[in-house]
Order: C-alpha cells, then sequence, then structure tokens
C-alpha cells in the first residue's frame, strides 16, 4: 500500500493528502473571490495570501525534522504531478457550481440578478420600468408626468 517515488523514498498519509489540502485551499479561496460582490485590492492580497500562507506553511514545515511533513517540500510538492493534481482537482470543483450558475445568470436570472446588472452598467432604474437614458420614450422622466418615470400619458 506504500508508494515509492523515483529517488527510493516511501510515500505516506502526509505526503499523500498534500496535493488535496492544497487543491482544497485553492479552491476554497478561489470560491470566496468569486463569489464576492466587487473584487478590490484588498480581496486580491486577501485570496493571494491564504494560498501563499499554505504552501508556505508545508515548505516550512517539511524542512523541520521529526515533523510529519518532513521532506514533503522536496519529494511530493517538486514533481509535474503533484502540480497537474493540484490544477484538475481546483478545475474540477470549481466548474459546476460556476458553470450552473453563469447558466442561471444568463438564461434565469433571478430578480436580484437583473438590478445588479443595471447597477453595474450604471442605468437608471424608475421602480419597475427600465429606461434608456438614450432614446426618449413615454417612460423617461419629462415634465408632463411629473418627472418621475411613470408612464403615464397626458
Amino acid at each position: 500500500s506504500d508508494v515509492q517515488n523515483s529517488n527510493g523514498r516511501t510515500w505516506g498519509r502526509s505526503d499523500l493528502s498534500t496535493g488535496p489540502t492544497v487543491a482544497v485551499v485553492i479552491a476554497a479561496s478561489l470560491c470566496v473571490g468569486f463569489n464576492s460582490w466587487q473584487w478590490n485590492w484588498l480581496m486580491a492580497v486577501a485570496i493571494t495570501f491564504s494560498i501563499v500562507v499554505c504552501i508556505a506553511y508545508i515548505g516550512i514545515s517539511s524542512a523541520v525534522r521529526y515533523y510529519s511533513l518532513e521532506g514533503v517540500a522536496t519529494s511530493v510538492m517538486s514533481t509535474l504531478e503533484f502540480w497537474f493534481g493540484v490544477v484538475i482537482s481546483v478545475v474540477v470543483a470549481l466548474l459546476p457550481r460556476f458553470t450552473v450558475r453563469s447558466w442561471q445568470k444568463l438564461y434565469s436570472p433571478r430578480d436580484l440578478d437583473i438590478i445588479r446588472e443595471i447597477k453595474v452598467l450604471h442605468r437608471p432604474w424608475y421602480g419597475q420600468v427600465f429606461v434608456d437614458p438614450d432614446s426618449p420614450n413615454e417612460y423617461s422622466p419629462s415634465k408632463k408626468n411629473g418627472g418621475f418615470g411613470l408612464g403615464h400619458k397626458n
């Protein structure tokens, strides 16, 4: 049941669990970032910091002798298979959620999604009537209907 790498080191539980651990931290951090309402420099720093701290912890603790992660950085994290597995795991973890979310926003948006899009596009919103500010119509604010865009024809 033990796995041996090319330099003869036998992998244990710590070696085999390092990949999923790094993948979970990266996927969770990116999920928080993708679900945030607004990206700014603080959000980018927080997400990057959480990922870097996880990888740095594994790297530093693998250098400590007689620790359960001893040698993990040199034997596992230095392989192409490890990083390929981490990338594939993150993509497989995030793809279904964001595929369904994108489909829902494009083809079956909730009221909140519509209002957020109008807010992001900086369009005026008058109650239940969307008003295109570039084309005057019966719903546009005017002196006749009190300037509220209610659509009353006088």
